[in-house]
């Protein structure tokens, strides 16, 4: 749990909420993090990052509900941004930074 709180801190320091919601009217996304503290679990059933083997920090879904960002809470890419979709038919690809 250490490694989460460390990784939602930095986030914290990096994305303010103005920040968040000046991008989200840019794209026209809905801005979860960090307002909400919202963490996508594998074990989900409604899972934000369908085929992603670890949990998610979720930080915005897309203005059409299909894809959704966020860090990678665990594994060997823990930190890394991901990028989800296509939510609607529970496909995924993902990019990560």
């Amino acid at each position: 749990m250490a490694s989460v709180d460390r990784i939602i801190n930095e986030a914290h320091n990096v994305l303010s909420g103005q920040l968040a919601v000046e991008i989200a009217l840019t794209y026209g996304d809905q801005v979860v993090f960090p307002t909400t503290v919202q963490i996508d679990e594998v074990a989900s059933p409604r899972r934000l990052f369908p085929g992603w083997r670890e949990d998610v920090l979720v930080i915005s879904i897309e203005n059409q509900d299909v894809c959704a960002w966020g860090i990678s809470l665990g594994g060997q890419r823990v930190g890394a941004v991901v990028v989800g979709g296509d939510r609607t038919r529970l496909t995924f690809w993902c990019g990560t930074r």
